[in-house]
């Protein structure tokens, strides 16, 4: 389970950053603005947030490898689709059958992510949680990694489909692999009645869950904000870095979190639980 979640984790986030090193001037040369630009980006984002959120009440009645198999399947069917976007060129129909793509992969996204984590926690000791989504969080990294790098180095060496059609035959072969070797039933569904939304409640009640909550939305918004406008800015006078290059920039950025991110638990472990502000 570990290792079929662990690989769909990071070929799901490999296959969205990949846009990171070439869609922003594609998108330009067809006439969007940065602005468009970045909705195309946060789409994602929102979409996977959102189903993050609800993804407990949404897929109470399903076992999770089911929606782990199909949800790795419909977005290896997602990237396909992108492929065919090139052959659009009027910047309006552009928009808007990006944008739907884009919101349909941040769907799956979150429904992928909510799935792995719980079919992970149901196929560990108690003890080994912890360690088994480290894991999965560890993998998404990787993937972040990748992503922007192939995407450039595809882009250039076979046009704008290439990187779409890596990503999505990666998925499609991790799929069937699943078909053929499927993941230990779960017999736990994902969640058994409605969810506790009073304790959702109580957390967003607390000042201290508040002020993380802020905390980590401007530390996301600081490094995703990057992600439209980063090509555009370095394949420019003075700098004129190309595709690859600029992948391999931001793949810094992704290293230096890892690696940090290696070091939090010690640091959590060293200052210990701070009481309520």
């Amino acid at each position: 389970a570990i290792t079929y979640t662990s690989i769909a984790s990071a070929l799901g986030d490999m296959s969205q950053s990949m846009l990171i090193a070439f869609f922003p001037i594609e998108a330009r040369n067809r006439g969007l603005s940065p602005f468009s630009i970045g909705i195309l980006f946060a789409t994602f984002h929102l979409f996977a947030l959102l189903t993050c959120l609800t993804g407990p009440r949404i897929m109470k009645n399903l076992t999770l490898p089911i929606v782990l198999k199909y949800g790795v399947f419909l977005q290896a069917l997602i990237g396909f689709s992108f492929s065919f976007t090139g052959q659009i060129h009027t910047s309006n129909r552009f928009f808007i059958t990006f944008l739907c793509l884009r919101s349909v992969q941040g769907i799956l996204s979150g429904l992928c992510e909510v799935s792995s984590i719980g079919l992970v926690k149901r196929s560990v000791p108690e003890d080994m949680v912890g360690e088994s989504v480290v894991w999965i969080e560890s993998s998404r990294t990787l993937g972040l990694m990748l992503g922007p790098v192939f995407g450039g180095g595809l882009n250039m060496l076979w046009g704008y489909a290439a990187p779409y059609i890596l990503s999505a035959s990666c998925l499609l072969i991790i799929f069937f692999i699943m078909m053929i070797f499927p993941i230990d039933k779960v017999s736990d569904l994902l969640i058994e009645g409605r969810p506790k939304w009073n304790i959702t409640k109580r957390l967003f009640g607390s000042p201290v869950v508040c002020l993380l909550f802020v905390s980590i939305i401007t530390a996301a918004a600081s490094v995703t904000f990057l992600e439209p406008t980063l090509l555009p800015f370095l394949t420019e006078i003075p700098y004129n870095l190309d595709e690859i290059e600029v992948g391999l920039l931001y793949l810094t950025l992704i290293l230096v979190y890892a690696i940090l991110a290696g070091f939090s638990g010690s640091i959590a472990s060293l200052v210990g639980n701070i009481p309520a502000f």
